[in-house]
């Protein structure tokens, strides 16, 4: 707090939004100290908002069923590099399918992109130790 004036212009408001000194988020991570430890988890913040916001596109949207999934797919990799540990990164990918299959994708698409796109990208999803069969069935088990 002391040298934010030396770095943001006087136009840049600081809002300090943790609530402790072992939290806090910076774009779209939350970032948690845990035991000397930093673990990070996706941070959303419309989520806190006390309105529905649409986020994703709709299936029945005009756009190509391929196209649809494939949007779902690249969430779920960009939440999976956001996410240190195997929990965080299934509550954040649950919730995204759960929102998903309300805007018209089924569990048998979303398994079958989301396991195309583990064996593509098979690097970030190293560090949950399990099989990209495990982490597409458990991602799609809502």
């Amino acid at each position: 707090m002391r040298s934010h004036k030396d770095i943001y212009p006087p136009e840049m408001e600081l809002k300090v939004e943790n609530e402790n000194n072992y939290s806090a988020s910076y774009l779209d991570l939350a970032i948690e100290l845990n035991g000397g430890i930093a673990e990070t988890k996706l941070f959303d913040k419309r989520s806190t908002f006390k309105f529905y916001v649409v986020r994703m596109l709709y299936k029945r949207s005009n756009i190509p069923k391929k196209m649809f999934y494939a949007t779902i797919s690249a969430e779920v990799l960009r939440i999976c590099h956001a996410t240190s540990n195997y929990n965080s990164f299934l509550d954040s990918a649950r919730k995204l399918i759960t929102r998903m299959c309300s805007q018209g994708a089924d569990t048998q698409g979303i398994q079958r992109v989301v396991t195309k796109m583990i064996n593509r990208h098979w690097e970030p999803f190293v560090k949950f130790n399990l099989s990209s069969e495990q982490i597409a069935s458990d991602v799609s088990s809502t």
